[in-house]
C-alpha cells in the first residue's frame, strides 16, 4: 500500500505497558513495509517515557515522521463477556497491515452492540478474524487459531497467547466452529475475551486462560 498512515493501541497501567515489545514489533513491521523503518526510534522513544497512574488507552497515531501523536485516555478494563456473530465477507478485509484503512471493519462494527463482535468468515466458508479481535477455538481438546495466510491483522494479545501456551495456527472453516468446545477472542487492549451468546460460550479452559494472562498482563 501507498498510504503509510496506521494506528496502534495498546494498554498501560502502572507497570507501563504490558505488551510493549509485541507492540513494538508490529510497528517495526508496519513501517518496513511502507519503507518508513527509519522513523521506528521516534516511535519506540515516545512509547518507552510514558508513564501511567491509571488503566489507560494508548493511541499512536501515524502519518510520517512530522506527525506522530501519542494519545492517552482513561481506560475501565472489563472481564464481561461478549457475544458473537458470523458475518459473511467476499474476501479478507485486510492485507495483515494494521492501518487507517478500516471503513469496512468500521461499517460491520457500527452495528454492533458495545459488548459484542463479529467473526468474519471469508471464501469457502473460511473463518478469518473479528473486526477487532482475534478467535480461539478447542477442538479435540487442541486449542486453534487461524493462520496469518489469512491475510489476518497480526493481532498482539493473539501473539502473547501464541507465546504462552500450546495452540495450533490452522484454517478453520465455517462447519469446524459447529463441534468447538471452548471459544475465547483476544485484544491488545482489553486481553482475553470470554464469549456468551450467538449460539458460543466460553468453558473453563477459557476462563482458566483469562485469569492467567490477565494476571501476567493486566494488574498493575
Amino acid at each position: 500500500m501507498n498510504n503509510p498512515s496506521f494506528i496502534e493501541t495498546m494498554f498501560g497501567n502502572q507497570s507501563g505497558i504490558p505488551l510493549l515489545s509485541w507492540h513494538l514489533n508490529r510497528v517495526f513491521d508496519t513501517l518496513i513495509s511502507v519503507g518508513k523503518e527509519d522513523d521506528f526510534p521516534i516511535i519506540k522513544d515516545k512509547l518507552e517515557q510514558l508513564g501511567f497512574v491509571e488503566p489507560t488507552r494508548v493511541r499512536v497515531v501515524y502519518n510520517d515522521a512530522e506527525n506522530i501523536k501519542v494519545e492517552s485516555y482513561p481506560f475501565q478494563h472489563s472481564t464481561d463477556p461478549w457475544s458473537i456473530q458470523l458475518i459473511k465477507i467476499d474476501q479478507p478485509l485486510s492485507d495483515g497491515r494494521k492501518t487507517f484503512e478500516r471503513s469496512k471493519y468500521d461499517e460491520i462494527r457500527s452495528v454492533l452492540s458495545q459488548n459484542e463482535e463479529a467473526i468474519l468468515v471469508g471464501p469457502k466458508g473460511r473463518v478469518l478474524e473479528g473486526t477487532i479481535t482475534n478467535i480461539f477455538v478447542k477442538i479435540n481438546g487442541k486449542w486453534v487459531t487461524p493462520g496469518f495466510q489469512n491475510n489476518l491483522v497480526k493481532g498482539v494479545m493473539r501473539e502473547a497467547i501464541l507465546s504462552q501456551f500450546d495452540v495450533i495456527e490452522k484454517d478453520l472453516n465455517e462447519s469446524d466452529l459447529q463441534i468447538i468446545e471452548d471459544v475465547f477472542l483476544t485484544n491488545a487492549l482489553r486481553g482475553v475475551v470470554l464469549v456468551k451468546g450467538g449460539g458460543f460460550k466460553s468453558g473453563q479452559g477459557a476462563e482458566s486462560i483469562q485469569k492467567m494472562v490477565h494476571s501476567l498482563y493486566f494488574n498493575s
